[in-house]
Formats: structure tokens, sequence, C-alpha cells
């Protein structure tokens, strides 16, 4: 649980599920997808927490979400 005020962010991104092609482009949609995901979490991980305000948090997550 966490009591304080919350900081929310949301990170979109297309279904790979829905691609309508062949097995390779499904595999290479998944994958990007999955790479995509990833990219993000090191962004994410990666950020200097100790010196971030909520402010520049907020924005540095909206950054990421547009990686």
């Amino acid at each position: 649980m966490y009591f304080g005020p919350a900081l929310k962010a949301h990170w979109g991104l297309e279904d790979p599920s829905e691609v309508v092609a062949d097995e390779a482009a499904l595999d290479a949609a998944f994958r990007a997808t999955l790479a995509h995901v990833e990219r993000r979490c090191k962004a994410f991980l990666d950020l200097p927490f100790d010196r971030l305000g909520r402010d520049e948090l907020k924005r540095e997550l909206d950054r990421i979400g547009a990686l």
C-alpha cells in the first residue's frame, strides 16, 4: 500500500496481437514491442530518483513515455 499522493504516467503501446500478417511479421511485431518496453524500463531505472522533485519526475516519465 502507498498512502501518499500518487504520480501517474501512461506509456501506451500498439498491441502486437492486432497485427494481421504472416508468422514472421507477427513475431517481429511482438519483439519490437518487447524492445520498446525494455527501453522504457531501462530509462526509468536509470533516473536519478534521489535528485528529482515531483514535477521533474513527471516530466521524465512523460519523456520516457514518448520513447
